[in-house]
């Protein structure tokens, strides 16, 4: 099916934030889900699914503990490796090359995402900017500022999203705070058998460093848990990352330390979304608030992790992604296409990652796929007023997640999977709260196995 793009308004609840001025707030607000939204450019909903009520966390746990109490006596490790924009970060500026007003020297603070901190956009952007050096194929942050992953080895570095400057978290950005509150509440505990994996979502193939630390963290919990090898639960883009982590290990280290990869949500021939990001990025507009789509666009350019998920062979062979009057572009033309918009960052990135997405080889560990279907999903963009405009009109993909394509998700299958289930009309946010995915997370740590049920 077709649907016409004309602009794109964002309206978030103002009560999500502490704040006494009224404008500030909308302000927040929406600047907030600009974040949340800038790699995607459509309805954050769908990427990070719908808000859980808190007086709902931890029931399905419990039931499972009153009903399995057996099986949660000695549950293996497990350690959750969170998708795009999913980890928390964190930045220190020393002298920072930063907009004029804009602080130039700080401690250690979060920066993604502390709405008074995202509420300066200028700044914001230019502290989440990077560069990329051709000769070194290497990322680099803004002059002065340092940037790393919150809590890495606990679980407030991915639970919710947002976090006031108070270190309060804004319970309406929820992520892996329902899933966590279930595996606790069925006996998990943090720090000794549950664990969270946040990195530098900017970046890819080991952002600073983050495959000696997944390494020592792995390590460390199988040693903590009586040598019992280690479950490792990814979703999204953190499946990729996982992926080339293992591809640095050998087949013993594997055996001996990894007990399975639960695969959620998997872009495996990346995601058509990464395209119109890279593009035309986001319009944003509320009252008298705007911001610039050319701005964002520039800003994601930078993302070497939005670009490592443009779409592979295996995704659309050789179809078009993106149609002009003039022309168009397959994945054989993303060369070309990020010269003609004057992206060059982008096309650097892309030429050092050389069609790495493409041939991430089999982790060859046991793997399970869980995936949600049926949910309308974006595939290609024609551009009738050029591309240096939001697409005209987009075309959808009626199986897949609402941002992965189908034909993307189901490149699990040919992995070898021990298991595989698709959730019928679970999108990809939801994917990871739904209280059907959490039973498919527990069987599979007690038992090696899925429920049994092909599709929910």
């Amino acid at each position: 099916s077709v649907s016409s793009i004309n602009s794109t308004t964002f309206i978030f609840s103002s009560t999500a934030f502490v704040t006494t001025n009224f404008f500030v707030m909308k302000v927040v607000a929406v600047v907030l889900l600009l974040l949340c939204s800038l790699c995607l450019a459509f309805d954050p909903e769908i990427f990070y699914g719908r808000t859980v009520p808190t007086e709902e966390y931890g029931k399905e746990g419990e039931f499972w503990k009153a009903t399995f109490g057996e099986k949660t006596e000695t549950l293996p490790p497990l350690v959750i490796v969170p998708g795009l924009t999913g980890s928390g970060l964190e930045d220190k500026l020393t002298d920072a090359d930063l907009p004029f007003l804009c602080p130039s020297n700080s401690d250690w603070d979060r920066i993604w995402i502390q709405p008074s901190r995202a509420a300066r956009v200028s700044c914001f952007i230019d502290q989440l900017q990077q560069t990329f050096d051709v000769e070194t194929d290497t990322f680099h942050n803004t002059d002065g500022v340092e940037m790393r992953p919150v809590d890495f080895g606990g679980v407030h570095g991915i639970d919710y999203l947002a976090y006031t400057s108070a270190g309060e978290p804004v319970n309406s950005t929820d992520y892996m705070a329902p899933l966590i509150a279930n595996l606790e509440a069925a006996g998990y505990v943090v720090g000794q058998n549950l664990a969270g994996a946040p990195y530098d979502w900017r970046r890819t193939t080991n952002p600073e460093n983050w495959n000696a630390d997944m390494q020592t963290l792995i390590e460390d919990l199988y040693t903590k848990n009586g040598n019992s090898p280690v479950y490792v639960l990814c979703h999204s883009m953190g499946n990729l990352e996982f992926t080339s982590f293992m591809e640095t290990k050998d087949q013993s280290w594997k055996d001996q330390y990894v007990a399975g990869f639960i695969s959620a949500a998997a872009p495996w021939s990346g995601a058509s979304l990464a395209i119109r990001a890279l593009v035309s990025g986001l319009e944003i507009s509320f009252g008298i608030l705007s911001i610039d789509a050319h701005k964002i666009a520039s800003l994601v350019q930078t993302f070497g992790s939005v670009v490592w998920m443009v779409p592979t062979e295996s995704l659309l062979e050789d179809k078009p992604v993106v149609i002009t009057n003039e022309t168009s572009y397959n994945y054989l033309d993303f060369d070309n296409l990020f010269t003609d918009i004057g992206a060059t960052t982008a096309r650097n990135i892309y030429d050092s990652l050389g069609g790495s997405l493409q041939s991430l080889p089999n982790p060859n560990v046991p793997i399970y796929c869980l995936y949600g279907t049926n949910k309308q999903t974006e595939l290609y963009y024609e551009y009738d007023n050029g591309l240096s405009e939001q697409p005209t009109t987009i075309h959808y993909d009626q199986g897949g997640d609402g941002v992965v394509p189908i034909q993307s998700l189901r490149k699990c299958l040919s992995m070898n999977p021990v298991s595989s289930r698709e959730f019928n009309l679970v999108s990809h946010g939801d994917l990871v709260k739904d209280p059907l995915f959490f039973n498919e997370v527990m069987s599979i740590v007690t038992t090696g196995d899925t429920t049994g049920d092909e599709s929910a």
